[in-house]
């Protein structure tokens, strides 16, 4: 029999592995390592679900906290949805079998009081959630959870983007061997020069200008930054 190829997609690294060396003075050592490829995805903030442990503490409700903790994981979905079957969400919420069987009580025992837990403190939860049952037939068979982002959690995260971004951004200049330029300098030289030029263009002239001259000391990037840019605005009316 040809043995069957097995696409990419197939293939399953190894994860997590642990070494325990033994006979030490003082106990074990524990070595624990993530393989290669895993390292760069567990180090991307805004992959993962963050648990609010504060909001968890504060959730009473004997699904609540489970509830929570399933839809954080959609959370930063493009969507915002989680579509499940009742059946999966009775087993996801671990919901003892033969309790709350028809629709009517599940809702109104666990789904309605979690789903109220949550929505009182939107702050805490970082987002809040509306649901939707549908129908297969005469039955309800599927939930589909729609989940909106509190602007304070859209901030924090934008705000996470941005320093990622700017940390990026000084460790490419620092390997090109120039000065931090930073994006506040950028964007004070776009609006004094009436947002008339293309920064990025700019910016890339302004490199090149500061190489050509031998790569001097700057005193103040920001300062030489804005000269630069006003010079180039002056340039662009034909005043220069």
């Amino acid at each position: 029999m040809a043995q069957k190829r097995q696409k990419p997609e197939d293939i399953v690294h190894k994860l997590p592995q642990v070494d325990v060396l033994v006979g030490r003075k003082r106990g074990s050592e524990l070595h624990f390592w993530f393989p290669e490829p895993l390292i760069p995805i567990i180090k991307e903030p805004l992959r993962f679900a963050w648990l609010r442990v504060h909001f968890l503490i504060k959730l009473s409700g004997k699904y609540a906290v489970t509830l929570y903790e399933i839809l954080e994981g959609f959370a930063n979905r493009h969507d915002g949805e989680c579509r499940v079957t009742i059946e999966e969400l009775r087993c996801w919420l671990k919901v003892p079998d033969g309790t709350y069987p028809d629709w009517k009580n599940f809702r109104h025992r666990v789904l309605r009081p979690a789903i109220e837990q949550i929505n009182a403190d939107p702050m805490g939860a970082g987002f809040t959630v509306e649901y939707e049952p549908l129908r297969k037939g005469r039955f309800y068979n599927e939930i589909v959870f729609k989940l909106t982002k509190t602007p304070q959690r859209i901030q924090q995260e934008r705000d996470i983007r941005t320093a990622k971004a700017n940390k990026q951004r000084v460790a490419d200049l620092k390997a090109k061997g120039r000065p931090h330029l930073s994006p506040a300098d950028i964007a004070k030289a776009d609006r004094e020069t009436r947002h008339t030029l293309d920064m990025a263009e700019t910016e890339r002239q302004f490199w090149a200008h500061w190489e050509s001259k031998g790569r001097k000391d700057l005193k103040s990037v920001g300062g030489a930054f804005m000269n630069f840019t006003k010079l180039k605005y002056k340039q662009s009316l034909g005043r220069a």
